[in-house]
Parts: C-alpha cells; sequence; structure tokens
C-alpha cells in the first residue's frame, strides 16, 4: 500500500519539480535524497550473527530455488503468470511518456500526473479491497 500511495506522490512532486525547476534541479534533489540513507547504511554497525550452518554457495542456492519453483505448481502458476503481466505491462510504461507529449500534449508536470494516477488508482484499489473482499470469492489454484 505505501508503495502505491508511494506511486503516486512521487511522480506529481518530480513532474512539478521538472516543469518549475529542470531536469537538472530534479537529478540533484533525488541524489540528496540518498544522502541521509547512505549515511545511515555506512554508520550502522551490525552485529555478526553465527550460524551453525555451513555456507551455501550463490550457485547452489539458485539451483535449490529454481528445483522448489520446478515442483510447487502454485508457485510456478503465480511466477509465470507475474512474468507474463510484467511483460505486457513494461510496453505501456516505455509508451506511456510517447503518449503524454503526442497524444495528451502535456509536459513533464503532465506526465507526472499521469502517473501519480496510476497510483492513485492502485491505492484506491487497495483501500477498497476490503469493501469487496466478500462479493468476489477466488476458488482453485488455476
Amino acid at each position: 500500500m505505501q508503495f502505491n500511495i508511494a506511486r503516486g506522490v512521487g511522480p506529481a512532486i518530480g513532474g512539478i519539480i521538472v516543469s518549475a525547476l529542470g531536469a537538472g534541479f530534479a537529478f540533484l534533489a533525488n541524489a540528496l535524497s540518498f544522502v541521509g540513507v547512505t549515511g545511515v547504511l555506512i554508520s550502522w554497525r551490525r552485529r555478526a550473527h553465527k550460524s551453525v550452518l555451513p555456507a551455501e554457495r550463490v550457485y547452489c542456492g539458485i539451483r535449490a530455488g529454481l528445483r522448489y519453483v520446478r515442483y510447487s505448481p502454485v508457485l510456478r502458476a503465480v511466477l509465470v503468470r507475474s512474468f507474463l503481466f510484467g511483460l505486457g505491462t513494461s510496453a505501456m510504461w516505455a509508451v506511456l511518456p510517447l503518449a503524454a507529449r503526442v497524444e495528451f500534449h502535456t509536459d513533464a508536470a503532465g506526465y507526472g500526473l499521469i502517473v501519480a494516477f496510476f497510483g492513485v488508482g492502485a491505492a484506491a484499489c487497495g483501500f477498497g479491497r476490503r469493501c469487496f473482499a466478500g462479493c468476489f470469492r477466488v476458488t482453485g489454484s488455476g
């Protein structure tokens, strides 16, 4: 839910900054927003955790994960559906800036507003999901 709200607010703010102050200032503001996070990560002193298990190599871990997906039909269905959905939506996100400029005749602020509507819609669906949860029942795994 927080991601969807951020997806609605962030592009609107970014579009306003780009149209008012230019793209260079927007990149500078974005870079400065990482300074605090970077400082916290550098100063973070995490205690080492001793494990009784032997260390697993990356290649072996990936193989174990792929094996798990291979023998889990529900997880495999989720991953295939997610991949196909992402494949289709990536084309929409790639063409959206062109559509904003050519079809809707907008600038950076207008594009930010269009993208903000996606986030607002996703957040509204997240909130509305609870209201309609009892109306739509999903049965089966496929």
